[in-house]
């Protein structure tokens, strides 16, 4: 059983509330965590007539989808965790608070007649059927796209080639089954402005995002791990990337995007950074790694390899990376030789507590580093993990006091 704790939620009198799993639960006109009833319910509706979802309401239930009603007047910033994503009604104060890239479904918004908008075809592929999306019919002006799970009962698995090309979008939120993104599906899309894959897409086809001179953040799933075609080519604002540790990316996936700064890993498969990862991903963008400045290493993530970002395969130091700053998670356990070798410009690091390997030279001739203290939970420790660091400035002599 779940427990889920619902801190202050106000209702209009003694309410329902839906559950996808189990029997509706009833609550009393006002609800605090001392009050906290136990759901059993990874996704809920919460009826009408309820005004307010005071802060933590929801937050470590293990909820995935709730609906909003129209009723709803305020919803704390806290009171769902960032993973839960929500139906909303249009025009309700819920369609204008949850975060685009959270939205499953817009009740109201959606046309009568999906013809009017997509056009699609019905086909048979390794004995399943599924929905391609074939052409956009959105006007030009269409800002926010919600691409439906379902079209005629089938489940959408594709987006064909050039599907949404030249198209105005800025926002557009994938089918949640959403396999394949064909070749230049939305090539050209110059206002778009984020793109966040889900986690089911395994294939991406050449140019999908080629061209889209306003996306500045992509985040892609977890699972996708083999990409080289050149998807994210001439996306010169793209600026903040999230990929797998697993990614292996050919060399123009993102050729020409000369301003990524920062680039989040998720753990993917393996939780492992592996052996030299510059060799197959973003770095390979001579630009790119020119801006690249912030890696941040999600929670999950146990093990960076040997050798991962090590600087020796650059010819000269003008071409090497300006990394300045790394975030470990607390899950990390080891840290390979000469892991970061050689980051001349890096400057921000602390190691996390229960890490329990730093092995040889991990950060060697890292000129502009101050060595960070190393946690106690390290227990295999290599030789000269910081050689060539820069060493800490003496403290100031306070000189005489006043007593003297």
């Amino acid at each position: 059983m779940i427990k889920k704790r619902i801190a202050a939620l106000i209702l209009i009198g003694a309410l329902s509330l839906s559950c996808a799993w189990g029997e509706p639960q009833r609550f009393p006109a006002v609800m605090t965590c001392a009050a906290a009833e136990a759901l059993t319910a990874r996704e809920i509706t919460i009826p009408e007539g309820v005004e307010r979802i005071e802060s933590q309401a929801f937050a470590g239930t293990g909820l995935e989808r709730a609906t909003l009603p129209e009723s709803l007047e305020y919803i704390a910033p806290d009171a769902f965790d960032e993973s839960v994503r929500f139906i909303v009604h249009a025009g309700s104060y819920a369609a204008s608070w949850a975060p685009f890239e959270r939205i499953d479904r817009v009740i109201g918004a959606e046309p009568e007649d999906w013809h009017e908008v997509l056009e699609w075809d019905i086909i048979v592929e390794d004995e399943r059927q599924m929905a391609v999306i074939t052409e956009s019919k959105y006007p030009d002006d269409t800002e926010s796209i919600i691409l439906p799970d379902e079209l005629d009962g089938v489940p959408v698995r594709r987006i064909g080639d050039a599907a949404f090309y030249d198209s105005g979008v800025k926002h557009i939120r994938f089918p949640s089954g959403l396999e394949q993104i064909g070749v230049q599906a939305f090539g050209s899309c110059e206002q778009l402005l984020e793109v966040r894959i889900p986690n089911s897409v395994t294939e991406i086809g050449s140019g999908a995002f080629s061209g889209c001179s306003s996306l500045s953040k992509i985040v892609l799933p977890a699972g996708l791990e083999d990409v080289h075609v050149p998807v994210f080519i001439n996306c010169e604002a793209l600026t903040d990337v999230t990929m797998s540790v697993g990614f292996q990316t050919g060399w123009q996936v993102f050729e020409n995007c000369p301003n990524v700064k920062v680039i989040h890993y998720l753990a993917g498969n393996t939780g492992k950074l592996p052996y030299q990862v510059a060799e197959s991903s973003v770095f390979l963008e001579h630009q790119s790694k020119r801006s690249l400045k912030t890696l941040d290493f999600g929670e999950g993530i146990t093990e960076i390899c040997s050798n991962a970002l090590y600087y020796s395969r650059f010819e000269y130091e003008s071409d090497g990376f300006i990394l300045t700053t790394i975030h470990f998670p607390s899950t990390l356990k080891t840290i390979g030789d000469h892991a970061f070798y050689g980051l001349t410009h890096l400057t921000d690091v602390t190691l996390p507590d229960g890490l329990v390997t730093l092995d040889h030279e991990a950060f060697a001739r890292c000129s502009s580093l101050i060595p960070p203290e190393i946690p106690d939970s390290v227990i295999n420790l290599g030789d000269n993990i910081f050689d060539g660091c820069k060493t800490p400035e003496p403290p100031e002599d306070p000189g005489p006091s006043s007593d003297d």
